[in-house]
């Protein structure tokens, strides 16, 4: 009978025990539980009741935690942030009191939030969701479910949500007539035909690009700022009525034209790869732009001397024939490759980094005053003259620099052209570099006054002049190696104290200056 009591007291005490404690399977997650101080009996696989009812806020992303089993335990909880991990399972049933949850970027194939109804904040973009059904959350006010594989999604309970971002999913279709407090929507990367969001008049940012849809009505959308609506088949577009736009994309889509005369505080505008032509492109009246890309039309001519502001300029291939930059001192990249000009003034223009202008007919160019150049492509045009020479030669390494395919171009005027002959290689055969290409062509020095051989060479090389000069030999460092002075008629130079390898030859004399590629076998 002894025995007998005792073992009843003893299953009695086994059972209290574990009724008092959850079991946390994933050592990861109970060693974070510790560390954060909710875990209060050490590393063993279980946690205390008691200190999970205590916790209200949890934290636990980015820790590669494969298991969440014993969240049950946190009955209490109301914000739970568990995304950055590797969970495939999140049981939430018992989490009722739940306002807040963070599970994005795990690998989640269906999320049951059916007795989470006090939601108000869910994101779990970025997992393996193929449905979500949100029906009975109604206090939700911001949904993030992008980047998953969800096919179907009605909000139509919903009436609280402030942002919804539904984008990168299989949506066909969505129905936002419920949602009027909605400020701003994400439902881009879809495969939607059809968009309304004419009762959502409180509407700020609307992303619907890289969708299938025909058309868009914004004209209800007053407080928009922010709208993309690029990479559809749109035809016809008006936003007349939003004179808030700030930011607007309608690139990639079917557009003839586009009347943003009334959006005077846009700061933002992108309509390229549409069909404008000319009078398909008014942006005289948008004085506060700083962005316009419009490449890829048919524009035969574009006004921006009223864009005082503007910092990038994209317009290439297009029909241009002209294009005055003067008064935008502010422009840092201008692109313009693929046109017709003959012509561009740059004087005004010195804070100007980056530059695309290959593919035109320019005949002259000159950015000496553009001391801010790092990057210039200006190949296949019909060059006889660049101008480089604006101090800041050095910044622009050799795959930023290009001047190729300009068949008349025989001299580039530069800051050093000892140093632009061992860094910029992307030139013609018959072009080379000077500091003062008017003194004398490089190509006239080369083949009237001055012959190099051999080349290559090995112990010596010889320098056949016309007039005495002087010489400088670098390496591919562009470090001085040797320099001496040369006569008139044939001068030996002695390479025997040098290694093989790539050198730049200077020779400057009263006639003019030279520099050549001298290899050393």
């Amino acid at each position: 009978m002894k025995l007998k009591l005792i073992c009843i007291a003893l299953i009695l005490t086994s059972t209290n025990f574990f009724s008092q404690s959850t079991a946390i399977p994933d050592a990861v997650f109970e060693q974070k539980l510790i560390d954060l101080g909710y875990d209060t009996d050490g590393l063993n696989g279980s946690i205390l009741n008691a200190d999970a009812q205590a916790v209200s806020y949890l934290n636990v992303q980015q820790l590669g935690i494969t298991d969440l089993s014993g969240i049950e335990a946190f009955i209490n909880l109301t914000h739970l942030f568990c995304g950055f991990n590797n969970l495939a399972v999140l049981d939430l049933s018992q989490n009722l009191n739940l306002l807040e949850l963070r599970c994005s970027s795990n690998n989640l194939t269906s999320l049951d939030l059916s007795q989470n109804t006090a939601l108000g904040l869910l994101f779990c973009f970025d997992n393996l969701l193929s449905s979500l059904d949100v029906t009975l959350n109604t206090q939700l006010y911001n949904l993030v479910c992008s980047l998953n594989q969800i096919t179907t999604l009605d909000v139509s309970n919903n009436m609280d949500l402030i942002k919804l971002d539904c984008g990168s999913n299989q949506i066909a279709s969505l129905d936002l007539s419920i949602n009027t407090v909605l400020e701003e929507l994400r439902c881009d990367v879809n495969t939607l035909t059809n968009l309304d969001v004419s009762n959502n008049t409180v509407l700020q940012v609307l992303i619907s690009n890289s969708n299938n849809l025909s058309t868009v009505d914004v004209s209800q959308n007053l407080d928009l700022f922010l709208f993309d609506c690029s990479q559809n088949n749109i035809t016809a577009l008006d936003v007349t009525q939003n004179d808030a736009l700030i930011y607007f994309d309608c690139g990639l889509n079917q557009l003839q034209n586009i009347d943003i005369t009334q959006n005077l505080l846009l700061q933002d505008f992108r309509c390229h790869a549409n069909d404008f032509s000319s009078l398909g492109l008014d942006i005289t009246q948008n004085t506060a732009l700083t962005f316009v890309s419009c490449y890829n039309n048919a524009l035969s001519s574009l006004d921006v001397t009223q864009n005082t502001a503007l910092t990038y300029l994209a317009c290439s291939s297009n029909q241009l024939t002209t294009l005055d930059v003067t008064q935008n001192s502010a422009l840092t990249e201008c692109y313009f490759s693929l046109n017709a000009l003959t012509s561009i003034d740059l004087s005004q223009n010195s804070n100007l980094e980056l530059m695309l202008c290959n593919s035109n007919q320019l005949v002259d160019l000159d950015l000496s005053q553009n001391t801010a150049l790092y990057y210039l492509n200006c190949s296949s045009n019909l060059l006889e003259s660049l101008n480089m020479q604006n101090g800041n030669n050095s910044a622009m390494f050799n795959s930023f620099f290009s001047a190729t395919f300009n068949p008349d171009l025989t001299c580039i005027t530069v800051d050093d052209e000892v140093w632009s002959t061992a860094n910029w290689t992307q030139i013609d055969a018959q072009t080379g570099f000077s500091d003062d290409c008017d003194a004398l062509s490089v190509e006239e020095y080369a083949t009237e006054k001055v012959r190099i051989f051999p080349n290559p060479a090995s112990g010596f090389v010889t320098v056949s002049l016309i007039e005495p000069a002087k010489y400088t030999i670098v390496n591919s460092l562009g470090q001085m190696v040797l320099n001496g002075e040369l006569s008139r008629g044939d001068s030996q130079i002695q390479l025997s104290n040098l290694s093989k390898g790539m050198y730049i030859i200077d020779i400057r004399s009263n006639f003019g200056s030279i520099s050549k590629k001298l290899i050393i076998e």
